[in-house]
């Protein structure tokens, strides 16, 4: 899906990003609400068996689960979507298996979203292979985001290792 077009495969126009449960279904509500093209997952869906119809309906996902980029990198090398990686406040003293908890506030998702989803979508569309992206909070009030052309490197990213 070059560039994650938004078009389905019956050719319809489909929601262009897929906001995935792990996060307030309440903010992608209101992201649909004041007009982005948003479908908000529903509750117990497994990933696996949706990477592949996000894929073929050409969504970009959101999402702040961290071990998708390792459980599920074939599926998504496959189904060529593009992801944007929430990233929140870790926790943990500094070992990496006390760093799998992303935690991140209602405040600061919609902050980000609203402010940097408008250039991450010109950024997919214009694109012509999947992109990735982390977007964060750099300090208060300052929603930054980094884009990724591969999985690997969002993994190092993200796991401190460069």
């Amino acid at each position: 899906m070059p560039g994650n077009e938004g078009l389905g495969t019956t050719g319809r126009a489909s929601p262009f990003f897929y906001y995935d449960e792990g996060l307030s279904s309440k903010i992608g509500e209101v992201l649909a609400h004041v007009g982005y093209s948003v479908e908000v997952g529903a509750r117990g869906v497994p990933d696996g068996s949706l990477i592949a119809e996000m894929g073929s309906k050409g969504q970009t996902w959101i999402t702040k689960d961290d071990r998708a980029r390792v459980e599920h990198e074939a599926a998504i090398q496959d189904a060529g979507i593009s992801i944007v990686f929430v990233r929140g406040q870790s926790h943990g003293r500094g070992n990496r298996a006390s760093l799998v908890r992303n935690v991140i506030s209602l405040k600061d998702t919609l902050l980000l979203l609203v402010t940097k989803l408008d250039a991450i979508q010109a950024e997919i569309a214009s694109s012509r292979r999947a992109r990735y992206f982390i977007l964060y909070i750099k300090s208060p009030n300052r929603p930054e985001y980094e884009k990724h052309s591969t999985l690997r490197e969002v993994w190092q990213r993200l796991s401190g290792s460069r």
